[in-house]
Formats: C-alpha cells, sequence, structure tokens
C-alpha cells in the first residue's frame, strides 16, 4: 500500500496531506505563542516560530496552487513521473 493511497487525495477528498502539514505547523507556532505568553518564556526561539511560520506558509499555498490545478482540469504532477 502507497503512502499516497493511504493518505492521499483518495482517502480523503477533501483534506490533502499539504493542509494537514499546513495546520500542524500552524498549531506548533500558536502552542508555542500561548505557553510562551503563559509562563513568560517561550520553549522555542525566534527562528523556530519563523520556520514553522514558513512551513505553514509554503504548505498552504502549495495545497491551494494543487487545488486550483485541479479546478483547471489539470492532471496532477507525481515526483514519481518521467
Amino acid at each position: 500500500m502507497t503512502l499516497n493511497r493511504c493518505f492521499g487525495e483518495e482517502s480523503r477528498p477533501g483534506v490533502s496531506r499539504l493542509l494537514i502539514a499546513a495546520a500542524v505547523f500552524l498549531s506548533g507556532f500558536v502552542a508555542n505563542v500561548v505557553i510562551g505568553a503563559s509562563s513568560g518564556s517561550p520553549p522555542l526561539g525566534v527562528v523556530w516560530e519563523l520556520l514553522l511560520l514558513l512551513g505553514a506558509s509554503v504548505a498552504f499555498t502549495a495545497a491551494i496552487l494543487r487545488r486550483e490545478a485541479a479546478a483547471r482540469g489539470a492532471p496532477p504532477r507525481h515526483n514519481d513521473d518521467p
């Protein structure tokens, strides 16, 4: 069983792996901010916060671009295609 079949768009038509990754990155950032606000010092530094937000932005943008391509009828591109 391939990873695409387990977690791909075929098993969950409304949710893609990229949106899940964006949600994970964003929830990690929010958790860091909440913990930092309640304890006085965040567990992650400024650079890690930047990387979490960058990961969320890239994953969300890729998911939106993939959905727009699917809405236009363009075939999905995979890394294993020649």
